[in-house]
């Protein structure tokens, strides 16, 4: 019997790609554009163990494999073929030793105990609040550090304030933090990226829980959306932080019924992960209710941390 094709191709991954048509520049191993959604740095081809496998904060993530079917846009026996007329000539590349998980394991509990609390006067406090967020205490998912590196490609290193955010497995086996940095008097900072993972395997079916989970739960993609519906609707809303991971989001057990609080895009990429989501839980047996904004006077299309500010803004 011949081999599954995911066997076949491991090790050769940068060819296939290579030799399909994909930029050398996506096969960096480096932050840079997302062949699938055009996104300009959100991509990172990381090709654990040989196997392909590739990150976008909004495509998500997947093997080789997955990523042609994606990019080309085409079912797996397609790009089975695909890849498959690539095998032979693309040459077996030994991956780099990967990063001890351990050690990555060791730095994220470094960084969550030296962070502190959100409370209310620290920058990170300050940031929410421009988003025209207000709650009584945030989230202890959420910390904040006064100095943090941050690296952009071919840049040299950068030290500014960061949130962070805990991004815990469906099965309270992994976590993984978020970071967001900052700088005064609560704005991102100026930097090309100030949004990242740290590294390591993003859990599947995970999120950012925000508020204790009830009967009735709210699932966006951003933290601020996520805020931001609970401040309107007031009932616990979790984030998953991207679309990809927003349509393998997993609900807890004492949940019945999920509110899908979607991100109204021009591509209509997190209209389609809520709905994707929304279709999953339906046949799980959850009673699922998905949710956008509504259009402004400006014609925009605009998520729940947009509308909430609006809102704050007439207000004031």
């Amino acid at each position: 019997m011949q081999p599954d094709i995911k066997d076949r191709a491991v090790g050769r991954w940068r060819g296939i790609l290579a030799g399909l048509g994909m930029d050398a520049k996506g096969l960096s191993g480096r932050h840079g554009p997302c062949p699938i959604c055009g996104g300009k740095d959100r991509f990172r081809f990381d090709d654990k163990e040989g196997r392909g496998t590739f990150f976008c904060s909004q495509c998500g993530s997947g093997n080789g494999v997955d990523l042609v079917m994606r990019w080309k846009n085409v079912i797996f026996i397609e790009a089975k073929k695909m890849i498959e007329g690539q095998i032979g000539t693309a040459p077996v590349v030994v991956p780099a030793a990967a990063r001890d998980d351990g050690i990555a394991r060791e730095q994220m509990a470094a960084l969550w105990t030296r962070a502190k609390p959100l409370d209310g006067l620290d920058i990170a406090s300050r940031y929410l609040s421009s988003r025209g967020l207000s709650l009584p205490s945030w989230p202890p998912v959420l910390r904040w550090v006064a100095e943090l590196k941050h690296l952009d490609d071919d840049r040299a290193p950068t030290f500014h304030p960061a949130m962070l955010a805990k991004f815990v497995a469906s099965d309270d086996k992994s976590a993984i933090l978020h970071r967001t940095w900052l700088a005064e008097p609560g704005v991102k900072a100026p930097v090309d990226k100030p949004r990242k993972m740290m590294p390591g395997k993003i859990p599947d079916g995970g999120a950012l829980r925000l508020f204790p989970a009830g009967e009735t739960l709210g699932i966006a993609e951003g933290i601020e959306t996520a805020l931001s519906a609970h401040v309107f609707w007031q009932i616990p809303v979790w984030a998953a932080l991207t679309a990809g991971a927003l349509m393998k989001w997993k609900a807890p057990k004492v949940v019945k019924n999920i509110i899908i609080f979607g991100d109204a895009d021009a591509s209509f990429t997190g209209q389609a992960a809520a709905y994707a989501l929304a279709h999953r839980l339906k046949t799980e047996g959850f009673q699922v209710e998905v949710r956008f904004t509504i259009f402004y006077d400006t014609g925009q299309q605009e998520d729940w941390s947009d509308c909430l500010m609006n809102q704050t803004r007439a207000a004031a």
